[in-house]
């Protein structure tokens, strides 16, 4: 399915012991979020002194309740492990919305109290717990490795072939230095072994693909 122009993919229920949240397309009303947003609202919002902060209890009421435009999925913006463009940290800034990747796999432990993987499977088991379908945004199109001056740490090391370029020389369709090449058979397969891993081992109900 094409929302608001992009591609959004959703996936039929593969696991036990989650609540069924599917719903007919024209039946979603998504909310979307950063996860360390959304963690600070539902999480610790209730120690806050803010008025407009939330405790779980009343996140669930407020946008469950019958008689009310409920949030039936959640897209959370990225989650996985990534780290912030060198331009933003010479200006003591950083990525914080996730667009940068460095793995596929792995929870960004910056978005966790202590234990990223169980923190986010708890997380995605409560959404379900409350009729709310759980919506990734992934990003496969670069990786944090940026263009031909490196940094080279992960892919660029196994194999420049994960990448597109040209004589040494790395396309940079996607803006951000680097552009996976999903002709190659080792970069399609670890996509899709990606996708695979969020759906068996996190029960995530879809995905959104970033700049498809």
């Amino acid at each position: 399915m094409v929302k608001n122009g992009y591609l959004l993919i959703l996936m039929p229920k593969l696991y036990q012991n989650h609540h069924n949240t599917h719903l007919p397309t024209l039946q979603r009303r998504a909310g979307n979020c950063a996860m360390r947003s959304f963690a600070m609202m539902i999480l610790i919002g209730s120690k806050l002194s803010s008025p407009r902060s939330h405790s779980k209890k009343q996140f669930y009421s407020k946008h469950t309740s019958r008689g009310s435009v409920r949030i039936t999925s959640v897209q959370l913006l990225p989650v996985a492990a990534c780290i912030s463009e060198p331009h933003l940290l010479s200006q003591n800034g950083q990525n914080y919305w996730g667009y940068n990747p460095i793995v596929f796999m792995a929870p960004d432990p910056r978005f966790a109290i202590k234990d990223a993987v169980s923190e986010l499977k708890k997380t995605v088991r409560e959404l379900h717990r409350n009729n709310i379908e759980v919506i990734l945004d992934v990003v496969y199109n670069h990786t944090a490795e940026g263009n031909d001056q490196g940094p080279n740490f992960n892919l660029k090391l196994l194999d420049t072939q994960y990448y597109q370029h040209d004589k040494g020389v790395f396309k940079n369709y996607t803006g951000c230095g680097n552009t996976l090449n999903l002709t190659h058979q080792a970069s399609l397969n670890l996509v899709l072994d990606s996708l695979r891993h969020w759906v068996t081992e996190y029960k995530i109900d879809g995905f959104r693909f970033n700049l498809a």
